[in-house]
């Protein structure tokens, strides 16, 4: 009986499993292809977020793909956003530079399939800046 319900909560874990992937892509264009196939993919615009440095081109591409700002990064900026998602100051004061340079920041929060979510950023050009892993319900029971 034991067994079983170890390979159940194995399974329920690993079926469940979080992540809160960041990524940069060198352009508008790059960012909103992976935008589309992650929503088709089947996350909801509000799992998904973007920060641009030009904010109008931001808004466009906001309103374009139906996803949101980036928590934090309206008031606090890139650099505010970034360190919000607990990526290192050091990696986050080179991607604000990069945003400088016009590249797209896009944050996509997945509960399922995350190497998938990662293969759809990164056939477009996303290069992966943070994955923050969340615990599942089974395995916050477990610690």
């Amino acid at each position: 009986m034991n067994k079983l319900n170890s390979d159940v909560s194995l399974n329920f874990s690993t079926a469940t499993e979080r992540s809160t992937i960041t990524a940069v892509f060198p352009d508008r264009a790059s960012a909103r292809h992976s935008i589309d196939d992650l929503k088709a993919f089947g996350l909801r615009a509000d799992q998904i977020g973007v920060a641009m440095r030009d904010r109008r081109q931001q808004e466009q591409l906001i309103a374009d793909t139906g996803i949101r700002a980036v928590d934090g990064a309206i008031g606090a900026g890139v650099l505010g956003a970034l360190l919000g998602m607990q990526i290192p100051e050091s990696a986050a004061v080179q991607q604000e530079s990069e945003q400088r340079k016009g590249s797209v920041l896009v944050m996509a929060k997945v509960y399922e399939n995350v190497a998938e979510a990662q293969r759809l950023i990164q056939q477009y050009g996303g290069r992966l800046v943070n994955r923050l892993e969340q615990p599942t319900i089974s395995e916050a029971r477990a610690a």
